[in-house]
């Protein structure tokens, strides 16, 4: 979690603060789907939390789906659903972003 928590930071950094934007782009053009370097320039980034937590009301809205198809028995909610502890002891370790 740690890693991937700083692997967000590097992301938002790169693509919301050009800080070290070339080297996170030939990272994603080595190892995701979107291999033309030039895209990364028209693509809006990704939103992702530098922190790691996730959008509660997002994970609401899927378990509120899944439920009204019958896909979901029961009341679950998204407190229920996310366990935090490990986004919270990366955050501990690291400092949250931007301090």
């Amino acid at each position: 979690m740690v890693a991937y928590i700083q692997s967000l930071r590097d992301y938002n950094d790169a693509f919301f603060g050009n800080k070290g934007k070339e080297e996170i782009i030939d990272i994603l053009v080595e190892y995701s789907t979107v291999t033309d370097k030039a895209l990364y320039d028209m693509m809006y980034p990704t939103g992702l939390n530098p922190d790691g937590y996730v959008r509660m009301k997002g994970i609401q809205m899927d378990l509120d789906w899944y439920k009204a198809r019958g896909f979901l028995m029961g009341d679950l909610t998204a407190e229920q659903a996310v366990d935090n502890s490990y986004v919270d002891f990366a955050v501990d370790l690291l400092g949250k972003y931007g301090e």
